[in-house]
């Protein structure tokens, strides 16, 4: 059989007329080889990445800029294809993931020093914001906390966000569902949205130092709005509970529950 791309349309007829012998060149007419199976694949995926598909409406393949004597190409169902818009919400969707990673490109590098941060002292502890939802181009954010012995937070619920709790000094335990974690120096939890959890510090005298990190960030806004400013690192006054009624008013501001 002479090769698919040599089948021109003389050959066509010359199949249709000839019988069986050389149909099998119709055959080979009617699936493309592989090579442009598979840009005709990459095609669809830049296509259904885009938010509106409005640069891909030209044919794939544009037979129109085809000089005589250029290699002809044999019909196939990939010629002329054009792009089909994506729904409004998957092209919404699509320009907010291409929006942040925009943004993400145009950040500039951080780093903040051991003496750094925004420190603030609420309910009783102390939480020092390193990595604010501005500094990351919304991604996340990250927090230093400071709990001092048998202390923590009623249970709450973040509806918006993953938490993940990464402890530094002393040891916690962590309440996630329905299940108890007991953890040491170095280790963490993670805490699905939408997931209640609680913790208490249950170091003997000790306080707790840890990070909390959220996904996507957003919380920081919560400790810098409604908390008092700080040291970092130190232990801070006693629960005020004038926090607590504070924290149940931004709840829905910040998307979360308490209880």
């Amino acid at each position: 059989m002479l090769p698919w791309r040599l089948l021109g349309d003389h050959t066509l007829r010359s199949c249709r007329r000839n019988g069986p012998i050389r149909r099998a060149a119709v055959t080979a007419l009617a699936t493309p080889p592989r090579h442009l199976r598979e840009r005709h694949a990459l095609h669809e995926r830049r296509c259904s990445r885009h938010p509106s598909g409005e640069h891909l409406r030209r044919p794939l393949f544009d037979r129109s800029r085809h000089r005589m004597g250029a290699r002809w190409r044999p019909p196939c169902p990939w010629f002329g294809h054009r792009a089909t818009p994506l729904p409004a919400s998957e092209a919404q969707h699509s320009a907010s993931r291409t929006r942040k990673r925009v943004r993400s490109m145009s950040l500039p590098p951080l780093h903040i020093p051991p003496d750094g941060g925004s420190p603030v002292f609420l309910v009783g502890d102390t939480y020092t914001t390193l990595l604010s939802a501005a500094d990351t181009g919304g991604e996340l954010s990250l927090a230093e906390a400071v709990v001092p012995a048998d202390a923590g937070p009623p249970p709450h619920t973040h509806h918006g966000e993953s938490e993940t709790f990464v402890l530094l000094d002393g040891t916690l335990r962590v309440t996630v569902g329905d299940e108890q974690f007991d953890v040491e120096p170095g280790g963490v939890v993670y805490v699905p949205k939408g997931v209640r959890h609680s913790f208490k510090n249950t170091s003997p005298g000790h306080p707790a130092r840890m990070y909390f990190l959220y996904v996507p960030g957003g919380m920081d806004g919560m400790f810098q709005e409604i908390g008092h400013p700080g040291v970092r690192g130190q232990v801070g006054p006693p629960l005020d509970p004038a926090d607590v009624v504070a924290m149940g008013e931004v709840a829905e501001k910040y998307g979360y529950t308490l209880g």
